[in-house]
């Protein structure tokens, strides 16, 4: 029992062996820049006022199980190398609570990391974290000014639980309406089922993810639509010219057809296929080639179109 010491200042130690503060009770509580190599346990310990973590390398696991904490917690620029138990049993328990401002950003968690049933009463801030494994979050309840990191620190889609960890995340958002973050963790959660997908919903799953970031990105849909615009200009380009040669000056007039051409398919999807629609393009020859090639590309810009209508809708949503 700390108690009777207003400060407990443990900064810039080192801890070669295991450490067991499991019970104890503490004030203020400082562990700024400490090494801890051994396993560290702070389960059912209390932390009465403030606790400073910061900076602070956890080489073995780490268990605050069920440890309360009533004042400010900073944890930021620490590194878990292996797994950190932050879990209560029940949020309705007091020692579930963390009562003052929570701070983990730019915290590296390169093991399993467990924060469910833990209820944020204050600002929490995770934002630079990077996770190697799901966080676990189940059954937590968050204060409204949460922060978590990008997209990118997310690092792990393969593990058995990640797609239940991130679902319960996405769900939290949108209790907040925090549609940014919702998405993020949406598109976390469908990568992560994607190894379980039969071929063809994973193939869809993959254009999904690659065309939008699953709703994410309107950029990558427009770029997707790009590449596929020149692409379908060049091979129609290269069917209405009449020899290909490299040596060859440009010929403005089969580019200005093969854009138009282009387009229609665009605008007018599947038109192709209706007799005599193309008498004004003598040049073109409408054989079952050119029209499967056509139908493939208004096929697929009608999926772009679509994707971009979702995705603009997914963005800007508001209720």
């Amino acid at each position: 029992d700390f108690q009777g010491n207003s400060v407990i200042d443990f900064s810039n130690s080192i801890f070669e062996n295991d450490v067991n503060f499991r019970g104890s009770k503490f004030k203020t509580l400082n562990f700024n820049k400490t090494i801890f190599k051994g396993k560290t346990e702070f389960n059912y310990s209390t932390f009465s006022n403030d606790c400073d973590f910061s900076n602070t390398y956890f080489h073995s696991s780490s268990d605050f199980d069920l440890a309360k904490f009533n004042g400010n917690v900073n944890f930021s620029s620490s590194h878990f190398f292996s797994s950190a138990n932050f879990k209560s049993n029940s949020n309705s328990d007091k020692s579930s609570k963390f009562q003052g401002e929570v701070n983990f950003s730019n915290v590296k968690f390169h093991g399993i990391i467990n924060f469910s049933n833990r209820t944020f009463n204050n600002k929490t801030n995770f934002s630079g974290c990077i996770f190697e494994n799901a966080p676990e979050f189940h059954n937590c309840t968050f204060h409204q000014n949460t922060k978590f990191p990008e997209y990118r620190n997310f690092k792990d889609t393969k593990s058995e639980d990640a797609s239940r960890a991130y679902r319960t995340l996405s769900l939290a958002m949108a209790h907040f309406k925090a549609r940014r973050e919702e998405a993020m963790f949406y598109a976390l959660e469908q990568k992560s089922l994607r190894k379980n997908l039969v071929f063809f919903d994973k193939v869809f799953s993959y254009c999904y993810d690659i065309s939008s970031n699953y709703g994410q990105s309107l950029g990558n849909v427009f770029f997707s639509m790009f590449i596929l615009f020149i692409l379908f200009l060049t091979i129609y380009g290269m069917w209405f010219s009449p020899n290909i040669n490299i040596n060859s000056s440009v010929d403005y007039e089969i580019i200005r057809e093969s854009f138009v051409y282009t387009i229609q398919q665009i605008v007018k999807p599947f038109n192709v296929w209706i007799a005599n629609n193309h008498s004004s393009n003598s040049n073109v020859h409408y054989v079952l080639f050119l029209k499967i090639v056509s139908t493939i590309q208004s096929l697929l810009f009608l999926i772009f179109i679509t994707l971009l209508v979702f995705t603009i809708r997914w963005k800007f949503k508001r209720e």
